[in-house]
């Protein structure tokens, strides 16, 4: 019997000890962040870093954007070191390695843009980060999503929703951006090549203006997808092919 007790002991420890090394060592204040062009300043889109405890390095690297060229130029990204241009980070897929977070010193993780040098060009456009900490194994990623509208033009006159789907192809999980005249409710489904529903969201109401919806991947086999956001009377279809 004492030999049972120990063995549950050590089980027990073994358990609690491998929770401890999985925990997550730090989080973004969000998966995805919105800013709409409103000026020609320069001026920073935050998603900063916080760490619970300890102190945390993080590598990271652009893994995917469709900013056009001249947002690159007028792009760059920032972690608590030092800031890089956009056009030297992507498609380049270069790690860059930041300066060391703790609980209490600066957190900051940041998109930067001149916003008079892409005045000229108008549409929504994303860029999706990988941060990752080496030491304890985990990691995260961090979406910026920039929108510029025309002055003058009114939302009503928008395309309807005006969704995509970014990345594609995904991997691990996609993300479906779209857009909101009103506040309503909104409803996500991704079918496969058969028309089979793979996944859902719970109907929610949502607010008006630029949304988002995470949608996973991970598990899904390789092929092509049908992403279809109901909203109101509004429906948006888009392709996402899962995979390389």
């Amino acid at each position: 019997m004492k030999k049972i007790f120990t063995l549950l002991a050590i089980v027990c420890t073994m358990a609690v000890s491998g929770y401890k090394a999985h925990a997550q060592s730090f989080t973004l204040s969000a998966d995805t962040v919105y800013f709409n062009v409103s000026g020609t300043t320069v001026t920073n889109v935050n998603n900063n870093v916080a760490v619970p405890s300890g102190s945390v390095t993080l590598n990271w690297t652009v893994v995917g954007s469709d900013f056009p060229a001249l947002w690159d130029t007028a792009s760059g990204l920032c972690d608590n070191f030092l800031c890089y241009n956009l056009y030297d980070l992507w498609p380049s897929g270069v790690t860059r390695i930041s300066d060391v977070y703790t609980p209490t010193n600066s957190h900051d993780f940041h998109l930067q843009l001149n916003q008079a040098k892409i005045a000229a060009s108008s549409g929504c456009h994303y860029v999706r980060v990988k941060l990752v900490n080496v030491a304890a194994m985990d990691s995260t990623y961090s979406t910026f999503v920039v929108c510029n509208t025309p002055v003058g033009v009114n939302d009503i006159h928008a395309p309807a929703l005006a969704m995509k789907v970014y990345p594609n192809p995904a991997m691990g999980e996609a993300v479906v951006s779209f857009n909101l005249n009103v506040n309503t409710d909104v409803d996500a489904r991704l079918y496969d090549a058969a028309g089979r529903i793979v996944y859902s969201t719970v109907t929610k109401a949502m607010n008006s203006g630029r949304n988002a919806i995470a949608i996973p991947v991970a598990d899904l086999a390789s092929g092509i997808y049908t992403v279809r956001i109901s909203a109101g009377n509004s429906l948006a279809t888009e392709k996402l092919t899962v995979g390389k």
